[in-house]
């Protein structure tokens, strides 16, 4: 799960069903990320293999977060995330894609606070579902500027000219 917020996916085009030949890791990666944003539990866990290894990592490479989650964990931990990150919203920056392996750049919109963040995820894809996901908060969350105060004049207008006489 992504601490910026893993929300959940719907429309499944890139699930293979019984019988079918598994879609490329980049077909998996992003229907994964669109069903991310579609808000599906079933879409998420139909992208993911029953074990999950998810790793999260701080901008200096320090584990922050390191588990294997079951079925029933990720479907705990993927209701949660929508629960307290309801308006985020992911986009792919770039992709770059090798034998098993995807990794994106990503940026997350509509965390509380209107913050946003930036991650690298790198996904191992095995037999058409996402097994491994480690994310590297590349960036830290920001938030938006307040908005500035008005300047104080530094002394008063000078009085209008007495009128012609």
């Amino acid at each position: 799960m992504r601490v910026l917020g893993l929300a959940a996916w719907a429309g499944l085009a890139g699930f293979a069903g019984a019988g079918e030949a598994p879609q490329s890791p980049e077909v998996v990666v992003r229907t994964f990320v669109d069903a991310e944003n579609a808000r599906s539990i079933e879409g998420l866990l139909a992208m993911t293999a029953d074990i999950l290894d998810v790793r999260l990592y701080n901008p200096d490479g320090t584990i922050q977060f390191e588990k294997a989650r079951t079925r029933p964990e990720q479907r705990a931990s993927f209701t949660e995330a929508l629960r307290l990150n309801p308006d985020s919203r992911f986009r792919i920056l770039s992709l770059i894609a090798s034998g098993p392996v995807v990794i994106t750049r990503d940026e997350v919109i509509g965390l509380p606070g209107g913050a946003r963040g930036i991650a690298l995820t790198a996904y191992r894809v095995f037999n058409g579902r996402i097994a491994e996901l480690w994310i590297l908060n590349s960036e830290p969350v920001q938030y938006p500027a307040a908005p500035a105060a008005p300047a104080a004049p530094l002394e008063p207008p000078p009085a209008p000219p007495p009128p012609a006489p």
